[in-house]
């Protein structure tokens, strides 16, 4: 079963919206209810309730229905807004439990019935990463033709909320990241009264929402003992970073200064990229990410995850779990076409139907994105494919005044960048380095599911730069791309 039901709130970022829903064709029999419905608190930490806040409401038991409350700044209360049709007195009669769950969700434009549980969505059917309020397990009172219900609706364990000032009418222009937070969605709610959340890895960024004077951006700590942080907001040309020393508090809310102010550090996209004149318009980075320098060789990733680490193996892979028998297996990034492949060590097989490159979830697991957003991710195998084809590659040396060995790549309009055999991370530790290169794309390895397409560089007798597969769990370097 699935009904869909529009609650269409125009967003970019926005809270005011008009509300429209499929009406039903068949009323219940039995008589109307009424609802008097209390709510107290607020929904951050500095900001009232205010007209365009909706609360909804489900009843365990109930599992088709939902009601819209909607707040009135005159009487400061809330008022009964909109369901799919109305609640009788048969609803409730032979109901196990008189218990709620009741979601203050921004953003929300649809609800869907799905079999078992209510299913949230923002613009563009997305599930809505930030901030949400909730309380689950509610008693309320039927009395005659009245339910009854006070409560006060709860921030998630271990969220923190971020208020950057100045930016509420442009807050669709950015996103916002940490390593240290992890965006969470309110995706739904179960039948049986219990919330439904999604998560995606630290430092995946997020959009925000309008709020007061600025806008606000919100996840859960991934660390909630860490005391050293790194944010970053970032349009499509520029960046801005800040940087923290001291502990979160779970549940409160942060208040960012205005981006012209000093304590942001602010960095031009242009400043980072190099334009070699490629046909495809795509620019290179001109350094490997978390290099300061081009020589540098960064910080090392797997593929498909956006935080740098220094130990690698299959056992703390994110997209892979052992399974019966030690298997190994993938639960996101499958080859879609339905072939058989074999991905485990003990020779078995597996038919995989998920996506084949970062891209196609819209860069949520992109490293590249997700420290520099914007424009900024990394490059697809087709894109390695034109830098290697299209450009001169040279090999340099500290005889050559480099600090480090690599290759100088110059482009069609003879300009250059710089990319250091930086080797890898194995299972083992690392491997090649100063000897070998080895970088990410954003592409699935088409034949081999346990591994992605990468840029090999050789400077052996023969210097070769090579089209290449690495286990998608080792620790490779990313040289990020500014392009569509």
């Amino acid at each position: 079963m699935k009904k869909t039901f529009l609650l269409i709130c125009l967003a970019a970022g926005l809270l005011s919206c008009t509300k429209e829903l499929t009406p039903q064709e068949e009323t219940p029999a039995g008589v109307p209810m009424n609802f008097e419905i209390t709510v107290t608190g607020t929904k951050a930490s500095k900001t009232d309730w205010e007209k365009g806040d909706d609360i909804v409401l489900f009843f365990k038991g109930i599992e088709d229905n939902f009601i819209l409350f909607s707040y009135n700044e005159e009487t400061q209360g809330w008022d009964v807004g909109i369901s799919n049709d109305t609640y009788t007195s048969s609803d409730f009669e032979n109901l196990e439990e008189y218990l709620l769950t009741a979601v203050y969700l921004p953003g929300i434009s649809s609800l869907n019935i799905e079999d078992g549980y209510f299913d949230f969505f923002g613009i563009d059917e997305e599930h809505i990463f930030n901030y949400y309020l909730a309380k689950t397990g509610v008693p309320y009172t039927v009395d005659g033709t009245t339910v009854r219900a006070s409560f006060s609706l709860e921030k998630p364990e271990n969220f923190v909320q971020f208020h950057v000032a100045g930016i509420e009418n442009t807050v669709g222009k950015y996103t916002f990241a940490s390593p240290q937070v992890r965006p969470v969605a309110l995706t739904g709610v179960n039948f049986d009264g219990t919330l439904r959340e999604e998560e995606q890895q630290a430092g995946a960024r997020l959009s925000g929402f309008a709020d007061a004077d600025g806008a606000i951006f919100a996840g859960r700590l991934v660390n909630p003992e860490a005391t050293a942080y790194t944010f970053t907001l970032a349009s499509d040309d520029k960046i801005y970073s800040l940087e923290r020393s001291s502990a979160l508090t779970a549940g409160k809310m942060y208040n960012f200064p205005v981006l012209s102010d000093s304590r942001w550090t602010e960095t031009a996209a242009s400043d980072l990229y190099v334009d070699l004149g490629l046909t495809s318009g795509v620019k290179w980075a001109k350094c490997n990410l978390g290099a300061a320098v081009e020589t540098d060789y960064g910080d090392y990733f797997a593929w498909g995850e956006t935080v740098a680490k220094s130990d690698f193996s299959w056992g703390n892979y994110r997209w892979m779990q052992e399974g019966e028998d030690d298997w190994i297996y993938i639960n996101k990034y499958t080859h879609a076409d339905g072939r058989t492949m074999g991905i485990w060590y003990d020779g078995e097989t597996f038919i995989g139907d998920g996506m084949i490159s970062l891209q196609e979830d819209g860069n949520v697991d992109d490293a590249a994105y997700a420290a520099l957003g914007g424009k900024f991710r990394m490059p697809t195998d087709d894109e390695w494919t034109e830098l290697r084809t299209s450009c001169t590659w040279t090999y340099k040396t500290t005889d050559d005044g480099y600090a480090s060995k690599g290759y100088l790549v110059t482009g069609p309009n003879e300009k250059t960048i710089f990319l250091p055999l930086a080797g890898c991370i194995e299972s083992e530790g690392p491997a090649n380095v100063g000897k070998l290169g080895y970088y990410w794309s954003s592409s699935y390895y088409e034949q081999i599911s346990a591994h992605a397409r990468s840029l090999y560089l050789i400077p052996n007798t023969t210097i070769e730069v090579r089209r290449f597969g690495n286990e998608r769990y080792s620790g490779l370097p990313i040289r990020p791309v500014y392009a569509k």
